[in-house]
């Protein structure tokens, strides 16, 4: 998945949408069946806490859209990103209550690979103090 999120970044000029992509049969959870066919931009907050796979056995993805593939879709632009649903969580090895988005498992609300650039610049940093203090 870190690849993939990482073309999607190299690709968004010329394809900047994100369309949700549910499989759409009995096994799919209510809440990424109502996901299918959302479309967002690839920088939508939402896609930070809900880029497939979501749980445990989630077989969701997205489909990368350019402006052209949105308005053949019948769509004019991006839609609306759903209201964020969080709902209680309790962690059975520590007793933590968390909160975490509705339809998305605990532990899974992050995009894949979106946090690479950090990683990278974190990296670089640690590269440049060591060369300073002469290491």
């Amino acid at each position: 998945m870190r690849g993939h999120w990482a073309q999607i970044q190299q690709t968004k000029a010329d394809a900047p949408y994100l369309m949700y992509d549910a499989v759409g049969d009995a096994d799919t959870r209510p809440e990424h069946a109502a996901w299918d066919g959302l479309v967002l931009p690839a920088d939508a907050p939402w896609w930070s806490t809900h880029y497939p796979p979501n749980d445990w056995g989630c077989r969701c993805g997205v489909i990368q859209l350019s402006a052209d593939q949105v308005q053949r879709l019948g769509k004019d632009g991006p839609d609306t990103a759903p209201a964020d649903k969080l709902r209680e969580w309790t962690n059975p090895r520590t007793g933590a209550i968390e909160m975490v988005p509705a339809g998305v498992g605990p532990g899974w609300a992050y995009a894949p690979g979106a946090s690479r650039g950090d990683e990278l610049r974190d990296q670089l940093a640690q590269k440049e103090q060591a060369f300073r203090d002469g290491r």
